[in-house]
């Protein structure tokens, strides 16, 4: 029932200020604790922030002329805050997935979405959405099933609420490992996470 009044450009520190403030009152651990380090929400300005949900937005839509807008906002959101590392995670994702829509030749999108997962790790070691980037391209590279499957579980220990790497990992196990039992229960925890996606469903 608190108010909160902040500048707009202050969003991230009044997330955490209202995490923490609910964790105190309600003299709880946060859910989901862990021995494993949690990586302070990496901030950046509300401008690069809205380009780069503009960028999720489009992508999410997975047809070719959603997916180039999506990469043209992920590559306005790193012009505007070059450390950004999520916008990063973007323009490798998207790569691929333009690929694996047909868009794009794997060719030309592999190298790309590399280079652009590996500037994310470097900006980010302990993200969920850099590790599961790393996963997708360790798939499309055909790398050995257990780097790929490492890349997974690692994404998502560090955040068991990212929806995408449970949906991806679940498509992982489902086509190269061929556990169709596990692959339904990460397809299931991916949906109860995010039901509104329409990929996921």
């Amino acid at each position: 029932s608190e108010t909160y009044d902040r500048q707009l450009a202050d969003i991230f520190a009044v997330q955490d200020e209202i995490a923490q403030t609910i964790v105190n009152t309600l003299e709880m651990d946060y859910i989901g604790h862990s021995e494993v380090p949690v990586e302070k929400k990496q901030e950046t300005s509300i401008e690069a922030y809205n380009l780069y949900l503009q960028g999720i937005q489009f992508q999410t839509n997975r047809d070719k002329v959603g997916m180039e807008k999506a990469l043209t906002f992920f590559k306005q959101t790193i012009e505007k805050d070059p450390n950004y590392a999520l916008a990063y995670v973007g323009v490798a994702n998207t790569n691929l997935l333009m690929s694996d829509y047909g868009y794009k030749n794997y060719d030309e999108s592999l190298p790309i979405a590399e280079m652009n997962a590996n500037k994310a790790l470097k900006l980010s070691p302990n993200s969920a959405e850099v590790y599961t980037s790393l996963a997708f391209v360790s798939l499309i590279k055909k790398e050995d099933p257990q780097i790929t499957e490492k890349y997974f579980k690692k994404a998502i220990t560090l955040n068991p609420n990212y929806a995408t790497a449970q949906h991806w990992y679940s498509d992982f196990l489902k086509l190269v490992i061929k556990d169709q039992k596990a692959a339904y229960k990460y397809a299931s925890k991916a949906y109860e996470l995010d039901p509104l996606s329409p990929i996921v469903a």
